[in-house]
């Protein structure tokens, strides 16, 4: 019998499965792309525990004041949230039956890391 893969195992436990985004990363998004023009302190807290419906007008009237290559890269970063949105909200604040929440963590930010040290500091190659 060949060994189960670590997605057919996880997929074997009988857990609810929901999708929850890198907070590092979406705050970085949010700060590169409004963080002159909004308080994004007030931004990700209404985002991550109230919800995408909370955010999207203000971001879109900060859109619609913003020109050229600046509004394209809100445009961009909107599409972003806008497309990800179910995975915005903080997990206790989905209605979920369960009392006690544990995530397998993010990747993104441990990737980012791994490559940084190995190409830079060690000067290791990926064989």
């Amino acid at each position: 019998m060949a060994p189960l893969g670590f997605a057919t195992a996880l997929n074997m436990l009988i857990l609810p499965k929901v999708d929850l985004l890198d907070r590092f990363h979406v705050i970085r998004a949010i700060s590169q792309t409004w963080g002159k023009d909004m308080d994004i302190g007030s931004l990700s807290s209404d985002l991550f525990t109230k919800g995408w419906h909370v955010v999207r007008g203000r971001l879109l009237a900060n859109i619609a004041k913003s020109k050229g290559e600046n509004k394209k890269k809100k445009l961009k970063t909107y599409k972003y949230l806008f497309n990800n949105r179910d995975g915005l909200l903080d997990l206790d604040k989905r209605g979920l039956p369960v009392k006690h929440f544990c995530t397998l963590g993010a990747a993104e930010g441990n990737v980012d890391k791994l490559v940084c040290h190995r190409m830079r500091g060690r000067g290791c190659s990926w064989s």
